[in-house]
């Protein structure tokens, strides 16, 4: 039986980063699962997606419905498609698609686009008026040099739903957690080879079904006989800087995987209860991210431990969005939030780790950046934010 007719409606991809778009396909009759992956210029992606099958496919004018509705087995044959032919999948009852988007993707579609930014309350309208507030409000502050530019101040708007006092309220802590961790790091330099050696934070290929991005954190990789909690706290700052870089990460924010393989009781030895009460408190209040879930994995006895000393400095609301997953049900918590498509293989889904996205891999050029934005901050102390400097290059 062919396809039923469809009309030819061409889709609009203005708002939708094309080349980063990733259609999977999964037939719900037959024994074999197919799977179609749509990474039109892009090269990375393939190779995120190596298992299992997977049609890599190019953007070009070409339809496979017929195909895909007549076989009842997996196509040898390579072929090219236009992603409006695979969005009108969706009209098959007989196929499941879901959609996954990239890491990278710097918007979405135009319907997604529209419903997250009603969410936040993010209009071409409600934007001049609270940047023109926040810019007045800001240049009446004296103790303060701040960043008047609209890329750093819509961070903090959109965190703050486009209220200019809560952005305001936000900014004025970022200085002042800035000027505390200046003082704190005044004398203290962290070699480049420790860096390089204990990856930690990593952001995964796709985001989750509300777009958020995905990230993991190893939680016991950190070695704090070579680094102290205070610096591991400024890369902490590196990278969450790295995934506010790009827009649809500071609309939707990320959801973290806390990975704790290896955490140890000496490991909670040498943290400072009050240092890591102000940190769990900066991540809620101070920085413009926007957390949607904490999923805790391989926690170990001592986690009781840590998240007491955490507990006073959390939030409802954080307590709320953090999941703790039992270690041994076979991942089935941690897959009943979210797919497994987009997991890692070590905690039960299909990516492999070398799709995973070191945050801190560039560290010196982070850094840079970092110190740009030191430029602004608290006057008291401007003569040591330009002279910052904390990553020791290789000799």
């Amino acid at each position: 039986m062919p396809p039923p007719e469809l009309e030819h409606e061409a889709c609009d991809m203005k708002g939708q980063n094309a080349s980063l778009l990733a259609i999977r396909l999964r037939c719900r009759k037959g024994a074999v699962t197919r799977s179609i992956l749509v990474c039109c210029r892009s090269p990375t992606l393939n190779s995120h997606m190596r298992t299992g099958p997977v049609w890599f496919v190019k953007h070009q004018p070409s339809s496979i419905l017929e195909t895909l509705y007549k076989s009842n087995a997996f196509c040898r044959d390579l072929h090219t498609i236009l992603i409006h032919d695979l969005i009108k999948m969706l009209a098959f009852s007989q196929y499941n698609v879901t959609t996954q988007f990239a890491f990278e993707a710097t918007s979405l579609d135009n319907e997604s686009q529209k419903e997250v930014l009603e969410r936040i309350g993010e209009t071409e309208e409600s934007k001049t008026q609270c940047l023109q507030t926040l810019r007045t409000s800001l240049q009446e502050l004296h103790d303060i040099e701040p960043c008047l530019d609209e890329t750093f101040l819509l961070k903090f708007l959109r965190v703050s739903k486009f209220d200019s006092e809560k952005a305001l309220a936000r900014i004025k802590k970022f200085y002042k957690t800035q000027e505390k961790l200046l003082t704190s790091l005044k004398n203290d330099s962290i070699p480049l080879t420790v860096v390089r050696s204990m990856p930690y934070a990593f952001a995964l290929p796709y985001r989750c079904k509300d777009y958020s991005a995905m990230c993991v954190v190893k939680m016991g990789a950190v070695d704090y006989s070579k680094i102290s909690f205070e610096e591991r706290f400024f890369l902490d700052i590196l990278a969450i800087e790295k995934l506010l870089e790009n827009p649809t990460t500071q609309i939707c924010g990320v959801t973290i995987l806390l990975d704790f393989s290896g955490f140890k009781l000496s490991t909670l030895l040498v943290i400072n209860p009050r240092i890591v009460l102000d940190y769990v408190s900066d991540i809620q209040n101070t920085f413009p991210l926007r957390v949607k879930e904490f999923h805790v994995i391989n926690a170990p006895s001592v986690f009781r431990i840590l998240y007491q000393m955490c507990y006073p400095a959390m939030s409802k609301k954080t307590r709320n969005r953090l999941l703790i997953h039992p270690k041994d049900d076979d991942w089935k918590s941690l897959l009943s939030c979210i797919p497994r498509e987009i997991l890692p293989e070590e905690f039960g889904g299909v990516l492999p780790q070398t799709s995973w996205m070191n945050l801190t891999g560039n560290v010196e050029e982070m850094e840079n950046q970092f110190c740009e934005q030191l430029k602004f901050g608290c006057v008291k102390n401007k003569q040591q934010r330009m002279s910052m400097k904390l990553i020791a290059p290789d000799r």
